[in-house]
């Protein structure tokens, strides 16, 4: 994990056996208890588990996933992050597929339902499609920055940001450009596949191929 090599401290994980288990961590209702397999709490460093992960993420993707929050925190010190940068990061850290993401996020370019980053910096939707969405555009997000950049700049932004530097500047100071500049680049790369992605998706266009 960029730049938390050097964190220590206890994590404790609590494995919920069923949906109720689950739902009672969070102390009210919340949308996110139907398809959520697990979730952080970063200050606490406590994980909570669903037994047997949901149709979103297996259980193994979503504990190193969890685990990626809880430490990036602590790199960081618990300053701000926003939440994409916190959710790419963590799909990218735990190596989890990336196969529905894309197909996900292409299918959001076709349609112009790609979120901003702005409104994604603060949380993410609750239900429906535009969960998928969230994730798949701050996956790819980040896998762009890692494959432009390279890894070493993650834990560049993270240094920054636990120097005390706010969020934007650090991305700057490491990209050399602004974050809606950065965006722009990366929804033109994801346009230019989104053709040939498409054409896989639709089965009439498939069949007509053929």
């Amino acid at each position: 994990l960029p730049g938390c090599d050097a964190v220590k401290g206890r994590i404790d994980v609590w494995i919920a056996e069923d949906a109720i288990e689950f739902a009672k961590q969070f102390g009210s209702e919340s949308p996110i208890t139907e398809w959520a397999a697990g979730v952080a709490f970063p200050r606490e460093g406590r994980i909570i588990l669903r037994a047997y992960g949901t149709a979103l993420f297996s259980l193994l993707q979503t504990f190193d996933h969890e685990v990626s929050h809880i430490l990036v925190h602590r790199t960081v010190g618990g300053r701000r992050l926003p939440r994409w940068f916190l959710e790419g990061l963590a799909i990218w850290q735990a190596s989890e597929s990336l196969a529905d993401h894309v197909q996900q996020a292409v299918g959001a370019s076709l349609s112009d339902r790609l979120m901003p980053f702005q409104q994604l910096t603060r949380g993410f939707p609750v239900s429906g499609t535009a969960v998928r969405v969230a994730y798949a555009q701050s996956a790819l997000f980040v896998r762009w920055l890692v494959r432009e950049h390279g890894e070493e700049s993650l834990r560049r932004v993270l240094g920054r940001v636990r120097q005390g530097d706010d969020f934007n500047t650090a991305f700057v100071g490491v990209y050399r450009r602004p974050l809606d500049e950065a965006v722009r680049l990366w929804t033109e790369s994801l346009e230019e596949a989104a053709t040939p992605w498409y054409l896989l998706r639709d089965g009439t266009v498939f069949w007509v191929l053929m």
